[in-house]
Formats: structure tokens, sequence, C-alpha cells
């Protein structure tokens, strides 16, 4: 599946150990990424807790959302801009834009998006509340970031909310 894919791909860059589960976590501690997919339910206060702690010492979270038109995502996608919200962040997921895959993106000149000279996407949901990386062809952003500090990491190209203690990226696209 794309999930394991995710950890063994950022595992692979220096002074990266990523983890993935799809059971409850409730300790991250020694772990600087922790990638989360398709929630169907709502965090615990004590995951919440976990994450929280885990951005506070440096880490990164990797929250991987999609468009609200499929089951998945209609349920994920709010659970997502909650958690969002509930770790300081004002970007949100919401409706989406039914387009077929693939579709090329629009690239918006950024220091994050430097060296992309293609990037496709296809039913993907909106981002809004930051700072906007790649556009829809009618030019709603779908991939944003906010700054809360200076980062040099490069968002992975997936459906992904991407949350660490230096910057906030969200990308929902499918």
């Amino acid at each position: 599946t794309e999930g394991p894919n995710l950890a063994s791909f950022f595992n692979g860059i220096a002074s990266v150990t990523a983890t993935q589960t799809t059971s409850a976590v409730t300790n991250l501690s020694g772990v600087n990424l922790f990638i989360s997919i398709l929630p169907q339910t709502a965090y615990t206060s004590g995951q919440i807790s976990a994450m929280s702690s885990m951005l506070s010492a440096g880490g990164t979270l990797l929250l991987v959302g999609e468009s609200t038109g499929y089951s998945g995502g209609a349920v994920a996608d709010p659970i997502l801009t909650s958690t969002l919200g509930l770790l300081g962040s004002s970007m949100t997921m919401t409706g989406n834009d039914g387009s077929g895959y693939p579709v090329t993106a629009t690239t918006v000149s950024n220091s994050l998006t430097a060296g992309v000279s293609n990037f496709q996407y296809g039913f993907t949901s909106f981002v809004s509340g930051g700072t906007a990386l790649f556009d829809t062809t009618n030019g709603t952003p779908f991939i944003e970031y906010q700054n809360i500090g200076s980062s040099t990491a490069t968002p992975e190209p997936a459906s992904s909310a991407l949350l660490d203690r230096k910057s906030t990226r969200l990308n929902s696209s499918h």
C-alpha cells in the first residue's frame, strides 16, 4: 500500500525516523516523523497530546487525506482539519474540484517548489489558511503551507497534511 512506502521513503532520508500506524498512538517519543493515513475516527486527547509533544521536540506530522467527494476523504478531512486546529494550525481542507486523474497542477513559485517542473493531481480537496504551493487548473490552492518559523523541508507530493514545529503543509490530492 501507499502508506508503508511513505514511511520507507522518509526513513531513507538521513536523520529521519518515520513511523506509521493505524492503531492508537499515545507515545511518539524518539520519533521525528509520524505518518497517519485517512483517519476514520477523531484522535483522542492522548493522541493529540502525543502529537503535540512530538512537534514540540522538533518532529514532523504527516496527515494523509483524500478528496471530500470520496468516502474516505469525507470522513478523514474534517478530522484532519480539526487535528490541525488543535495543534495550532489555521489550515483547513474543504470541498473538491472533481477533476479526474491526471491533471497537471499549476506550480506556484516558492523555494519549496524549486525544481518541480510537473505535478499532477486528481479529484482533490481544496486547502485554505496557508501559502499556496500548487493550484488546480482553476487557480484554487490544493497544497499549501503555513510558516510558523523557517523550514528547508520539501513537502511530499501525495495526499497529505504535513505539520512540523517549523511549518505546516497541507496537500489533499488523490
